[in-house]
């Protein structure tokens, strides 16, 4: 039987990672954000601090959702990279499960299905920031 490298979480680097991971989320929504309202896509979402009622989507709901998955995607890798000897796989298997769950809040939202689908695409490019650059900048070399 082959034994198989044990991958290395690059700790010191991981929180470097974090706060790159939260500006590239942020800023790869907030383009998404701008071209939407571009095309006249009205994005409205459930809006803090209660989450009871459909507001017009702003700046700081992007802030909002995209920091807060950037810390936690951050301890769960450092977590991983302490505990397990792949922690690069099942950090991006659990981030593909936290995504897919992520849409179940969206579709369930009463709006249109652009409103939708842009909400969706700030879903996918947000995780694919935050799982690229931690899995990037976090990997020991």
């Amino acid at each position: 039987m082959e034994n198989k490298p044990v991958e290395r979480v690059a700790i010191r680097e991981l929180w470097w990672g974090a706060l790159v991971a939260a500006v590239a989320a942020f800023a790869a929504a907030v383009v998404l954000f701008g071209i939407a309202g571009l095309f006249g896509v009205p994005l409205e979402v459930m809006a803090p601090p209660t989450y009871e009622t459909l507001s017009p989507m702003e700046v700081s709901f992007i802030a909002q959702a995209t920091i807060p998955p950037a810390i936690g995607a951050t301890i769960l890798l450092a977590l991983l990279g302490r505990f397990t000897r792949r922690p690069f796989l099942i950090f991006q298997i659990v981030a593909a499960v936290f995504l897919l769950l992520s849409f179940g809040g969206l579709l369930s939202l009463p709006v249109s299905g652009a409103v939708k689908i842009v909400l969706g695409l700030i879903h996918i490019v947000a995780a694919g920031a935050i799982v690229g650059v931690l899995s990037t900048l976090g990997r020991e070399m």
